[in-house]
């Protein structure tokens, strides 16, 4: 099974047996492969914030001043 993290690809293999471990392993498996899809969202919704964290860092004061100069004006 691969998942593709931009152009990043995670291999997991998994061996079949007949003893009752086979399943345990591969919920360990698939496990796994939701951990890493919850650190990639996880990550990219870090990215996000810290952009508009940013934005409004950036455009808050102006927009501020040009909230405050329309008021006085009129």
């Amino acid at each position: 099974m691969a998942v593709d993290y931009d152009n990043e690809e995670v291999e997991v293999r998994t061996n079949v047996s007949s003893s009752g471990t086979s399943k345990r392993k591969r919920k360990n498996v698939q496990e796994s492969v939701i951990d890493e899809q919850i650190k990639f969202v996880g990550e990219q919704l870090g990215k996000i914030a810290n952009s508009l964290e940013q934005f409004t860092a950036d455009k808050t004061p102006h927009l501020y001043e040009e909230v405050m100069s329309m008021e006085v004006e009129g």
